[in-house]
C-alpha cells in the first residue's frame, strides 16, 4: 500500500475511534448523590427494609404524595432529620400558605400549598415515613400504585453524534456492496457475451502457457507420488491419467485468472470500501487542504486542465483519451473562446468524436480481432 493509502486508513480509524469514545463517555453517567450527601446511595439490598411482607401490607393502604416525591417537593434528603424537615415546610408555609401567599395569587397558593402540607404529613411520622420509604425501595412490590400514581417519562435521547456515525457507515457499506454486485453482474455479462470468446480465449491461453512450461516440470508432475499410508501406489497409467487431469485443471485456472484479469482491466477496477460516501464523508478535511494547496501552486491554470474545463469533460473522460489526442487538444489552446468556438465549428462538420464507452469497446476489438460489439 502507498503511504497516501495509509495516511488516509490511519486518519479514517482515528476519526472513527475519535467519535465512538466521545460517544461512549457521553453515555457514562456518574452514580447520582443524594442531595447534601458526598456518598452515592446504598443499594437496595443492603438496607433493612429489603423485603419486609408486615411493612409492604401497611404500606400499601396510603397514597402519600401521589405523583410527586415527598422528599423532593420539601427539598431533604433521606437522611434528612425532623429538624430540617420541618424548617423546610416552615419555609413553604410561608410562601404558599392561602392566608400569607406572598405572591399574591390566591388560587394559585390554594392548589400548591395542601402538596407541602401532605409531604410534611408523610415525613413527620416516624411510622408513616418507613411505609413511604418501603415504597421507594421496594417498587416493585406496588405495581398499583405506580401505574396510578407515575407520570410518562421519555427515555434519554441517544447521542446524534454515535446515531449519524453509524448511520453513514450503515449507508457507506450498502452502497459498496450495491456497487460490488453491479460491477460482478457487469462482468459476468462480459464474459457471457459472444464477442469476447471467453472459452476460446481460455483454451488459447491453455495451450500458450502449456507451450511455455519446462519438459522438466511435466516429468516431475507425471511422477506417482510417494506412499506414506503403507498401501500399493496406482498403477501407470491411473497415475498418469489423474496427473494430466489434474495438470489441465491447473492450466484452464491459470488461463482463466489471465483472461479475467485482461476483461477487468477494459470493464474498470473493482469498487473500493474507500469510495463510499463514510469515507469521503471522512476525507474531506483532507480533500480541502489538497484542493487548496492545489489551487495556491497554480494547478487551476494548467493547460490540461483548462482544456478539460473548456470541453466540458470529467476526469474520468480525460484520462480516456490517448495521450496524443490530449496533447493536440492542449496544443490548440482551447480556453480561449474564439479557438473553442473555432474548435466546435470543425467538429461539427467533421465526425462525431467517440464517447469513453466506445473507446473501451474499440480497445476491445483491437485485443480481439475478427470480432463486433454489442451495441447496448
Amino acid at each position: 500500500m502507498s503511504s497516501i493509502g495509509t495516511m488516509k486508513t490511519t486518519y479514517l480509524l482515528v476519526c472513527g475511534l475519535a467519535l465512538l469514545a466521545t460517544a461512549a463517555a457521553q453515555d457514562e453517567e456518574p452514580p447520582k448523590e443524594e442531595a447534601g450527601e458526598g456518598k452515592p446511595k446504598k443499594k437496595k439490598e443492603e438496607e433493612g427494609n429489603w423485603k419486609d411482607p408486615a411493612r409492604k401490607k401497611k404500606a400499601e393502604n396510603f397514597a402519600y404524595c401521589e405523583y410527586d416525591n415527598c422528599y423532593e417537593l420539601l427539598g431533604v434528603s433521606r437522611t434528612s432529620g425532623p429538624i430540617p424537615i420541618k424548617r423546610a415546610y416552615r419555609k413553604f408555609s410561608k410562601e404558599f400558605h392561602p392566608d400569607r401567599c406572598e405572591s399574591g395569587d390566591a388560587a394559585e397558593c390554594a392548589r400548591v400549598f395542601p402538596k407541602y402540607a401532605q409531604a410534611y404529613e408523610v415525613l413527620s411520622s416516624t411510622e408513616m415515613r418507613a411505609n413511604y420509604d418501603y415504597v421507594l425501595d421496594n417498587p416493585y412490590e406496588f405495581p398499583g400504585f405506580y401505574m396510578k400514581y407515575s407520570r410518562p417519562k421519555y427515555a434519554p435521547k441517544s447521542d446524534l453524534r454515535f446515531v449519524f456515525l453509524v448511520t453513514i457507515i450503515g449507508a457507506s457499506a450498502m452502497q459498496y456492496l450495491l456497487r460490488k454486485s453491479q460491477h460482478e453482474q457487469a462482468f459476468a455479462a462480459i464474459k457471457r457475451a459472444p464477442t469476447t470468446r471467453y472459452q476460446e480465449r481460455v483454451k488459447d491461453m491453455m495451450a500458450a502457457l502449456a507451450k511455455s512450461k519446462p519438459k522438466a516440470e511435466a516429468k516431475e508432475a507425471a511422477t506417482p507420488p510417494a506412499d506414506k499410508d503403507g498401501k500399493a501406489p496406482p498403477s501407470p497409467s491411473k497415475a498418469k491419467k489423474a496427473t494430466k487431469a489434474e495438470q489441465q485443471e491447473a492450466l484452464r485456472k491459470e488461463a482463466e485468472e489471465a483472461v479475467d484479469a485482461e476483461l477487468l482491466e477494459l470493464l474498470g477496477a473493482a469498487p473500493s470500501p474507500y469510495d463510499g460516501v463514510a469515507a469521503d464523508l471522512f476525507k474531506v478535511p483532507l480533500t480541502t487542504m489538497s484542493t487548496v494547496s492545489w489551487y495556491l501552486a497554480g494547478g487551476h491554470k494548467e493547460p490540461a486542465y483548462m482544456t478539460r474545463k473548456a470541453l466540458g469533460l470529467s476526469a474520468l473522460e480525460w484520462d480516456d483519451c490517448a495521450e496524443e489526442e490530449q496533447a493536440e487538444l492542449v496544443a490548440k489552446e482551447l480556453w480561449v473562446s474564439a479557438n473553442l468556438t473555432a474548435y466546435e465549428e470543425q467538429t461539427s462538420q467533421g465526425p462525431k468524436p467517440k464517447s469513453g464507452k466506445e473507446k473501451r469497446a474499440a480497445r476491445l476489438a483491437k485485443k480481439n480481432p475478427g470480432t463486433t460489439v454489442m451495441e447496448d
